[in-house]
Formats: structure tokens, sequence, C-alpha cells
């Protein structure tokens, strides 16, 4: 009875947990820890020894010995799911497929370059909930003769990017914009890099480019279909526009834009104005450590390299260099690959009548490249081990899908999870006939 209500009092504080934090933090620190764990095996144990101390066992023993023995193949079965099961997501993006399937472990990696292509030299999982690193006794990683330390973690970090105006040329041109109407208003920057000399963003019924040098018939050709805006820089905060229409197929209205000015796109009753503009800028990137997660927050580590100490979030890049090299650090999601293909063909989204909000989402999905099935939030999927479901969806600013997510689950142990809890049916079943069995012995026996 001790055992039990140790582990009532361990799943209550656990849940408490999960309402204030999330799944991940639950689970880490309260649900797979040493004490739940701990507590878990002397029910085993203590399971077991009762039984053999009713050894040899009589008829009467049937219920006492299927509950437990259910009890304790449920237990089995769960702890084998826990170490080697598979409990991730898939996202999909319409029209394309993958393979892959995202774990929510974070891999930290380190790869070299010394003047040619990047060598992996590190890739490890890492989990800093229970353990962080500090300052005094860092996470180090060895990458030859030089050391790279992580000195601080933030699980719940919030980033923060924001474009500065710089003074130097080398830096390319960023510009923010403002488009807005009755149905939609949203605030973007669009920034050129070293690599990139044509950048854009996709806003629903339109996309909006940035660009120095462009070529209006190539571009449509890579982007059939499409209602653009095209921004080019010319300097003195003066930008040239050109809007495409893809039902007209030409150009309608072309112009120069200052800051502030407003300039009618001609799609719906849509307006776009020019907020800012850098003929040369950089990013910079903080983070703040929050106590509570929101749709915002991640992962960050502060990496120490030869003296100069740098944050880093999850699922970005972080670039060192030395005379001689160049290293990039890596904070991302563990994947698998699966032995097939899946592949989005179309993702269906319904919703309430009148308003924005889904009221149901389902994925038409090729599986293998030769199974069409259609995935809904209550038909999953079983392919080849590995189930299915229907999880979420990707949304752009406009509120139009533009990927669906699915959570992939691979259960090795629930085999022995169902028989352990048809087991402990069977139990519950038996004592409950044996004791009505008994009750109607008994008053038969005192109408004689």
């Amino acid at each position: 009875m001790f055992i039990i209500l140790g582990i009532a009092i361990v799943s209550a504080v656990g849940t408490v947990v999960e309402a204030q934090y999330d799944t991940k933090v639950a689970q880490t620190l309260v649900f797979h820890s040493p004490y739940m764990y701990a507590l878990l095996w002397l029910l085993c144990i203590t399971l077991f020894l009762v039984m053999v101390d009713r050894w040899p066992w009589k008829k009467r023993h049937t219920a006492f010995i299927l509950a437990h023995i259910g009890i304790i193949t449920l237990l089995v079965g769960s702890y084998i799911t826990r170490k080697v099961g598979i409990d991730g997501s898939v996202y999909l993006e319409s029209g394309k497929q993958t393979n892959v399937v995202t774990l929510p472990d974070n891999i930290l990696s380190v790869y070299a370059s010394f003047g040619g292509n990047y060598t992996n030299l590190f890739s490890e999982k890492i989990d800093f909930l229970t353990d962080p690193p500090s300052k005094e006794d860092p996470y180090k990683v060895s990458l030859g003769g030089d050391e790279l330390q992580i000195i601080d973690y933030w699980h719940f970090a919030l980033r923060e990017s924001r474009f500065v105006e710089t003074q130097n040329l080398k830096h390319p041109p960023a510009v923010r914009f403002q488009i807005f109407g009755s149905r939609a208003n949203s605030t973007q920057w669009l920034a050129l890099t070293d690599k990139k000399k044509v950048v854009s963003t996709s806003l629903g019924p339109l996309r909006v480019v940035l660009t120095k040098e462009y070529d209006q018939k190539k571009h449509q050709a890579a982007t059939p279909g499409g209602n653009q805006i095209l921004f080019t820089v010319l300097g003195d905060n003066k930008i040239k526009y050109e809007i495409y229409s893809a039902k007209k197929a030409m150009i309608t209205k072309r112009g120069v834009v200052g800051l502030g000015d407003e300039v009618v796109t001609g799609f719906m009753d849509f307006k776009i104005r020019l907020l800012n503009f850098y003929a040369h800028h950089e990013e910079k990137v903080t983070y703040t450590d929050n106590v509570y997660p929101n749709n915002y927050t991640k992962p960050a580590l502060l990496v120490n390299f030869n003296g100069k100490q740098q944050w880093m979030g999850k699922n970005s890049v972080l670039k060192l260099f030395k005379n001689d090299r160049a290293y990039i650090v890596t904070l991302g999601d563990d994947s698998i690959e699966l032995n097939f293909p899946i592949k989005l063909k179309k993702f269906i989204l319904g919703r309430y009548q009148g308003t924005m909000r889904a009221a149901s989402y389902a994925s038409d999905v090729t599986v293998d490249n030769k199974l069409d099935v259609n995935i809904s939030m209550n038909e999953p999927l079983k392919y080849d081990g590995y189930t299915f479901y229907q999880a979420s969806f990707q949304q752009d600013d406009m509120g139009n899908p533009v990927a669906s997510i699915l959570s992939v689950n691979k259960d090795p142990g629930r085999f022995l999870k169902y028989l352990g809890s048809l087991l402990i049916v069977l139990g519950s079943i038996h004592l409950f006939y044996n004791r009505r069995r008994k009750v109607k012995v008994k008053k038969n026996n005192e109408k004689k």
C-alpha cells in the first residue's frame, strides 16, 4: 500500500508539472525519474514475492494470480516500449515525400572545414534538463587541438532576432513591409544574404520578392501561377516595385516606393506599405530565459570557444572561425529514416461554419509509392510496424494549410501491455464471479 501511495503521489506531481511546463519536462523530471522507476520496480518485486508466499497455489488463488501477473506483464511491456520504442513526428509538405521521422531528443553536432568540405567531428544526444552545464562544470567537446565548451543551458529560451543597419558595404540590403486589408494584416522582413540574391515569402494569394538583380520571366517560370510583388533595391531609401498578376499573365503596375508609401496591389483589397529599408544590414540575435513555455520558446546553449561566448538556439547554426579552419555547431532534433517514403498528395481541412477554426483535418498520402491512404484524426495508418496518426498541420499567414504533421509510433511492447491488461480484466471477472458463487452457495445452505 505504501508503494501504491508513493506511485500515486509521484503521478500527481507529474500531472501538475506537465500542466505548468510541458510533456518533455514532466517525463524527464517525474514520470521517467529514478524515483518513479524505483517505485515501479519495488511494486513488481512485491507482487512477485506475494505470489511466491502463496505457493502452492490453489484454485481460489486464480483471480489473485491473474491480476498480479497481469500488472507485472503490463509494466514489462511499458518498459520495453520506453527503451526501444519510437515516438516521433513526420512533417509533410504538399506534393512532397519524406522518410525522416523527427524524434524529441536533442542532438549536438560539430562540423569542421579546413578549406574544403565540412566533416562531422562530433555528434551526440544531450539532455541538460537534469544536469545542466555551468561555467564551473562545463560540457566539453574535444575538437582535436581545440575545445568547445557548453557553459549554460536554458530550456525555455525566447529568441529575438532583429536587423540593424551597418556601414559595412559587403552586407546585403533588407526591407520591412506591411501588407494589410480586411482579411489579413502581416508585417515581415525580407533580407538578402551573401548567397541568396533573391528572397521571397508567400502570403496566401501573393508572393513578395526582394532582389537586386531579377529576371521576371526566369523567376516566374520557377514559380508558375502565382501573383507577385517584386521589390528591387535602387538605393537612397528608394525601391522599385512591380506587381505581376497571374490571372492576366502580365505586370499590372510598377513604380518607385519610399519609406511609408502605400501601394494598392489590385489583389482583393490588399495594400502594401514600405516600413523600413537598410541598404546594408546584419542580423542580431539575443536570447532571454523564460520560466514557462509558450509557442516561441526553444532550448538554447551558451557556447564558449576561444574565450568568446555566444548563445545558440535549437534548430539554428553557429559558425566559429580560426585562422586555418571553420567550425559549424548545430543543435537539432534527433531523427531516424524509415524503410519507405510517405508522400502528401492532398491535405483536407474542414472549418466550423463562418470561422477560420479547424473542425477536422485529414491527409491523403501515398505510402511506399504504392499504397494510397487517407489518414484522419480518428483513422490512423498502420504500416510496417509503425502507426501514423493525424496530429496537426501548419498554415501560412493567410490561414491556408501548407503542411501536414503526423505523429509516428512504434510500440514493441504493445502485445505485452495488451496481454497484461487482459489478464487483469480476467482476474477481476474471476474474482467477482467467485464471490457471487460463494454468496449463492451460502444462501442455499442457510435455506437447508
